[in-house]
């Protein structure tokens, strides 16, 4: 349970994360990162805390070639490598032929903001921002209000929302920019 927020602005990507784990009924700050950077990476994940400890540590990010597209390289190249660090470690379930995982997050990469989803299905919005974790539906109607306003603050307010109303987001926030990452077109 949690709350993870990303923005593209002006060819940054920012992104914050709360601070609290939950098990749903009691809630507590951890040691452990919600959000870290890997490589030209930046990642905030949400779910299972071995998801992300898999991502943080063991994942092996694939080598981009250079004229590869950027959606072939994070659809097909980045997703497939992250699928194999998920079955290594124990983290795939299957059920009726459909695989998942209890990990969802947001991954920052040469410009653009990926969501992943626990089944393992990798996709951008047409906004400018996202989130996932517990506290997504109240940071998005915080990011879609806020627009115009300088992007850490957006992000600041968008957790402060879900904080005040979903009981498994709290403090403290942590906020990161990825910068200048930007990639040509959409």
């Amino acid at each position: 349970m949690t709350c993870v927020v990303g923005l593209l602005d002006k060819g940054d990507v920012w992104m914050g994360a709360d601070g609290a784990t939950s098990n749903g009924w009691i809630t507590h700050q951890s040691c452990y990162k919600k959000m870290y950077r890997r490589d030209a990476a930046l990642f905030g994940v949400s779910g299972s805390w071995r998801g992300s400890q898999l991502m943080q540590y063991a994942l092996r990010i694939p080598k981009r070639d250079v004229g590869e597209s950027l959606e072939k390289y994070m659809y097909i190249d980045f997703i497939n490598a992250l699928r194999g660090c998920f079955e290594d470690g124990g983290h795939t379930k299957k059920e009726d032929g459909v695989e998942t995982v209890g990990t969802n997050a947001l991954i920052a990469y040469a410009g653009r903001l990926f969501r992943l989803d626990s089944d393992l299905h990798l996709g951008e919005s047409l906004d400018d921002f996202d989130a996932v974790g517990s506290g997504y539906q109240v940071a998005l109607g915080s990011l879609a209000t806020s627009i115009g306003r300088p992007p850490r603050e957006r992000v600041m307010l968008a957790l402060k929302a879900a904080a005040r109303f979903i009981s498994t987001v709290g403090p403290p926030f942590n906020v990161m920019c990825l910068r200048g990452t930007a990639a040509k077109g959409r």
